[in-house]
This record gives C-alpha cells, structure tokens and sequence, in this order.
C-alpha cells in the first residue's frame, strides 16, 4: 500500500511539474511575440501553441500515468521483502 501511495503522490508531483513548465513555457512565447509584434489580441498563433502545449501535456501525462502502472506491477517486493519489511513495520519505534 505504501508503495502504491508513494507512486502516486511522485506522479502528482510529475504533473505538478509540468503544469508548472508549460505555463513557463506558454508564457515566455507570448512575452515574445509581444516584443515581435506589439500585440498579442485574436492571434491565431496563441491560440494554436496554446493547444499545442495542453496536447503535449495531455500525452506528458498519459506517459506517466502508464510507466506507473507498469512500474506498479513490476516492482512488487518478494517474499522475501515482505517478510522484511513485515518485521521492520512491526518493530517498536525507537524514534520517540
């Protein structure tokens, strides 16, 4: 369970990232075409790298939420693993 939670919580902070950089990213195009053109108002150029962008970040996501799954799946811990980590989990704490 917690290597599920742990998975999740890293691809949150994945999409968070790239939501982060796309904004960057669309940004920064659109303070250079201001610079380039004086006005950035009903320009389909916005308009089509602004959609390129949420596609690119659409398939960004799909990636990731793929690769976790797979991930998921293959990287169950042996018997063996288990058993360990069973009897770390159920050891008293010593941080107190």
């Amino acid at each position: 369970m917690t290597l599920c939670k742990e998975m999740v919580i890293d691809f949150l902070c994945q999409i968070e990232a790239l939501c982060e950089a796309m904004v960057i990213d669309f940004l920064s195009h659109i303070e250079a075409l201001c610079e380039a053109t004086g006005n950035v108002h009903r320009s389909p150029y916005i308009k089509t790298i602004y959609e390129g962008m949420v596609i690119d970040f659409l398939s960004h996501i799909e990636a990731l939420y793929e690769a976790m799954v797979i991930d998921l799946f293959t990287s169950r811990p042996s018997t063996r693993q288990w058993s360990l980590i069973s009897y770390v989990t159920s050891r008293p704490s010593t941080r107190q």
